[in-house]
């Protein structure tokens, strides 16, 4: 049985889980989307309604807790003012090393190995 990082609640998980769908559907191992499409996704896909500050809440936790970086992107606009863009979003090592431990215990599973 896989049992996956206790720390890890159910709403971060559908949020990571989305951030690593974007990054996978572009082949990198970033991405940046909007705070609005994040939730949607996590609606979308996980069956999970958030607010902005409960999905900001949960992003920290992620970022606190070693999965993620947040980056938040902007510039001058012509008029010198700050110009925010979607933030980026880079995965830490934990979340590869967590997704090859899944996958070696896969694998074992399927061929029968302990």
């Amino acid at each position: 049985m896989i049992r996956f990082d206790s720390n890890l609640r159910s709403r971060p998980m559908v949020l990571l889980s989305s951030l690593l769908g974007i990054a996978k559907k572009y082949d990198k191992k970033y991405c940046f989307v909007s705070q609005e499409r994040l939730r949607e996704l996590a609606g979308e896909f996980g069956g999970i309604w958030m607010s902005n500050r409960t999905l900001n809440r949960d992003l920290r936790f992620l970022e606190d807790d070693g999965w993620i970086e947040r980056i938040r992107r902007h510039h001058k606009g012509t008029d010198g003012k700050i110009l925010f863009a979607c933030t980026l979003y880079k995965f830490k090592a934990k979340v590869f090393n967590t997704l090859s431990e899944i996958l070696t215990r896969l694998n074992a599973q399927n061929t029968g190995v302990q």
